[in-house]
């Protein structure tokens, strides 16, 4: 697979025409917009989605998309903008977006222009231009010219077919346990399409259908891809999929491979589709739901025993090296990236319950002592009912919440009964319900693990926390990570440090 590198122009005070932005409708998916993003950017990916995915669906003739930023709080200064990232905005949608983008260029990139009014500097609207492929462009044939932002939607609607037919394979399957159902999607791509040699060794190949899932969905025996059509396509089954399971794929890469990470009930394992083609070192399920000792925030290796191939053939033992790039380090926790000590191995699927996944071992109820250290909010002392857990500080959710709100990293915190669902919101105020900075009983207490679900921005995710006297207390660094503000420790002064206008780094 070739790399290809994502440009963002920005030009200075261009008088933009301003749309109205549509209401968003989320699938049901692994989202790192959703998850990672916050504020501003999360807004901005949201209005972007909504734009790719109707010229994915043929009902726009325009990449160029319009977006109102009045009140926003983006503002201009020197040639930059505040309070705004498109590189984290354009990496999420690239990661969330596999059938979305079919007709997007990588090699000519994104660009993004800007108006603002003055003297405030603040920005009034945002132009992003993807470019359009040529296959999908309109084009002007007595000049031999295509037009790089305006998509042909004769060509578009044609290829929005294999979102049908993506549909029909997740309908096909439904029936399956969890791990059958990531299986037979496993078989279903290696059994249309074949690695396309050509493409991924020639330099000169236009980018564009192999590194797309068109191919896979499109019923031609001629059309094959490359690893990231392998890879898009199976995160676009398993997004469109229902799961018993708590079971998300992602997208990950290294300088010259794409692949799958699939999260499993909180733990995650590598799904490589093209090397688990006929003929690949994976062919008999090495790389497929792997996990390994070795695994750190920068790779892994995987060890592929000898193969019996049958008939007296043989492949020799091999070990894949899986190193990933910045990019990936950037959009993933690390908690997401390294994977499993060991390969996920399923169960007999009879029972429901099951679904062909290990049930886990009730969690068992541990001892919390009080936090004897200091805490600094931005700077000012703040005394929280909070515990220390194995070593770890966890802090009560809507203390945090409420010392949280009206900084640059708020968030809401709502409880819904009927669904025992704990609902967490980036970007918006908290609003109080009572009983917020209660002091705290100063010795040890019993927690236990927490049995709601969790959801971030809209999306279950798995963090650490336990019930303590009634109320929910979260991992601090777990919060950290989840809204991105900044947790410190002062050994020397005894004290942990948070600071919203910093971003989450790992301890």
């Amino acid at each position: 697979m070739k790399k290809r590198g994502l440009t963002i122009f920005l030009a200075l005070a261009l008088v933009l025409t301003v749309l109205p932005a549509g209401a968003w409708a989320a699938r049901q998916s692994a989202s790192v917009g959703e998850m990672r993003l916050t504020g501003t950017d999360l807004l901005l990916y949201r209005q972007l989605k909504e734009k790719i995915t109707m010229v994915a669906n043929g009902v726009l003739n325009s990449s160029e998309f319009v977006l109102d930023a009045t009140g926003l709080g983006i503002t201009c200064r020197s040639g930059q903008l505040d309070n705004v990232s498109f590189s984290a905005i354009t990496s999420a949608l690239l990661a969330d977006c596999p059938y979305e983008l079919y007709w997007y260029d990588k090699e000519e990139g994104v660009g993004c222009a800007y108006a603002y009014t003055t003297p405030s500097y603040c920005v009034t609207s945002l132009t992003f231009q993807f470019s359009v492929y040529q296959d999908y462009a309109a084009t002007n044939d007595a000049e031999q010219i295509y037009y790089l932002y305006r998509p042909d939607t004769a060509k578009t609607s044609a290829a929005a077919a294999v979102a049908r037919s993506a549909q029909a394979v997740v309908d096909r399957y439904s029936g399956l346990s969890d791990y059958e159902k990531l299986e037979a999607y496993q078989d279903y791509i290696c059994g249309q399409v074949s690695y396309d040699v050509q493409a991924a060794a020639s330099s000169g190949y236009p980018y564009g259908g192999p590194w797309q899932l068109i191919y896979v969905f499109d019923g031609d025996p001629n059309t094959n891809v490359v690893c990231e059509g392998y890879t898009k396509a199976f995160k676009y089954l398993c997004d469109l999929s229902t799961f018993s399971n708590a079971v998300e794929c992602y997208i990950v890469a290294s300088e010259s491979h794409m692949w799958n990470v699939v999260r499993i009930n909180g733990k995650s394992y590598l799904a490589d589709i093209t090397n688990s083609d006929e003929g690949m070192a994976g062919q008999q399920g090495g790389l497929f739901l792997a996990g390994t000792p070795n695994s750190t925030r920068n790779g892994c290796t995987i060890h592929i025993p000898k193969l019996d191939l049958g008939n007296g053939y043989y492949r020799e033992a091999v070990d894949k090296d899986y190193q990933y790039d910045e990019g990936t380090r950037s959009l993933y926790d690390e908690s997401f990236l390294i994977l499993a000590p060991s390969d996920f191995l399923p169960t007999a699927a009879g029972s429901p319950a099951s679904a062909g996944f290990p049930q886990a071992t009730p969690p068992m109820d541990v001892t919390a002592t009080p936090t004897a250290s200091a805490v600094l909010v931005n700077g000012a002392n703040v005394a929280f009912d909070a515990y220390n857990i194995g070593g770890a500080n966890y802090f009560k959710l809507r203390d945090l919440a409420f010392v949280l709100s009206g900084t640059e990293k708020q968030f809401e915190v709502s409880w819904d009964g009927a669904a025992n669902a704990i609902s967490l919101i980036s970007g918006q105020p908290y609003t109080a319900v009572g009983g917020e900075m209660a002091p705290g009983i100063a010795a040890a207490r019993t927690a236990t693990p927490t049995s709601s679900k969790i959801l971030l921005n809209g999306a279950e995710v798995v963090l650490e926390a336990y019930n303590i006297g009634g109320n929910n207390y979260f991992k601090l660094r777990d919060l950290g990570s989840a809204f991105d503000f900044g947790v410190d420790w002062d050994g020397a002064a005894n004290t942990v440090v948070i600071d919203t206008s910093k971003g989450y780094t790992p301890d």
